[in-house]
């Protein structure tokens, strides 16, 4: 049996990297929401250390990876008003 998780990899109101999030295996959908003026970048790593973008996007939007990373985590920059939200959803097997 699976179930959809939703974790916040991002909320903030200035430039930030966040919290490395790990063990999500399978389809990831990335929802992006900015208000006001900020670029996201969403990254993966395999180490822990080396992170490869994902996407990089100054608008709201809905983005889908099902790469195994074993990390991925959000950054904002360029942020000069408003927030910039990132939510992860992913598919939860209890198996």
């Amino acid at each position: 049996m699976s179930k959809v998780r939703i974790k916040t990899l991002l909320d903030v109101t200035a430039n930030t990297t966040g919290t490395a999030v790990a063990g999500i295996k399978g389809k990831k959908t990335f929802h992006v929401v900015i208000t006001g003026t900020a670029t996201v970048v969403v990254e993966a790593s395999m180490d822990g250390s080396n992170y490869e973008q994902l996407l990089t996007t100054t608008a709201d939007g809905i983005w889908e990876n099902d790469a195994p990373w074993s990390r991925i985590r959000a950054v904002s920059s360029s942020m000069s008003s408003g927030t910039a939200k990132v939510y992860m959803g992913f598919e939860h097997r209890n198996d």
